[in-house]
C-alpha cells in the first residue's frame, strides 16, 4: 500500500479465533484502486512483494524470519461469491535489497493457501519465483468436495532443504 491507513489490518477476536474484517468502513488499499485489504504482517520491512506500490515505513514490529519450517493454519473460508481473493503466504526477506526496499532479486513468493473466491472450494498452492531466477514456479489447483467456508480445514506447508510439501 502506500498509506499507513492502508495497511492497518481490521480484526477481531470471536471465540479464540481471529476474524479479519473487510467492510464499508475499511479503508482503500491505495489511492489508485478500490480494493480494500485486511491482512496481519509478521515482518517489517518495506518494497517487500515486486510490483505493487509499497509504504516507504511501515509499522514496527517485532516479527521473524526463518528459512525452512512447518507451518499450519486452521481456517474457515469466507463465503463470499462476488469475487476477492485470500491468500497466507510467505515472502521473502530480500537481505540483498537496498535500504529503500528496491532492488532485490530474492523476490520468491510461497502461497500456502490462495483462492478466489469465484472458486471457494479450489485449494490452491503456488510459488512464485518473481524475479529470483534461483526459485522454479509451481502451481496446483485442487478441486475439493464440500463447503470450505461452513467448516474449519487444516491448511499447511512442509518446507525443507529438500523441498516443500503442501497439505490440507
Amino acid at each position: 500500500t502506500d498509506t499507513a491507513e492502508g495497511c492497518k489490518a481490521k480484526y477481531k477476536l470471536n471465540n479464540g479465533c481471529l476474524e479479519l474484517i473487510l467492510d464499508e468502513d475499511t479503508p482503500e488499499y491505495a489511492c489508485y484502486t478500490s480494493m480494500k485489504v485486511s491482512s496481519i504482517q509478521t515482518y517489517e520491512k518495506n518494497g517487500l512483494h515486486p510490483g505493487a506500490t509499497q509504504m516507504r515505513e511501515v509499522e514496527p514490529f517485532n516479527g521473524f524470519s526463518c528459512k525452512y519450517g512447518y507451518f499450519e493454519m486452521r481456517a474457515k473460508l469466507p463465503d463470499i461469491k462476488e469475487g476477492g481473493h485470500i491468500a497466507w503466504w510467505l515472502i521473502g526477506t530480500q537481505d540483498d535489497a537496498l535500504p529503500d526496499g528496491s532492488g532485490s532479486v530474492q523476490t520468491g513468493e510461497i502461497d500456502i493457501l490462495e483462492n478466489l473466491f469465484e472458486s471457494i472450494n479450489t485449494f490452491s498452492p503456488k510459488v512464485h519465483p518473481w524475479t529470483d531466477s534461483k526459485i522454479k514456479s509451481f502451481r496446483k489447483d485442487i478441486e475439493m468436495h464440500g463447503n470450505y467456508s461452513e467448516a474449519f480445514h487444516i491448511y499447511s506447508m512442509d518446507w525443507t532443504p529438500k523441498g516443500i510439501k503442501f497439505y490440507i
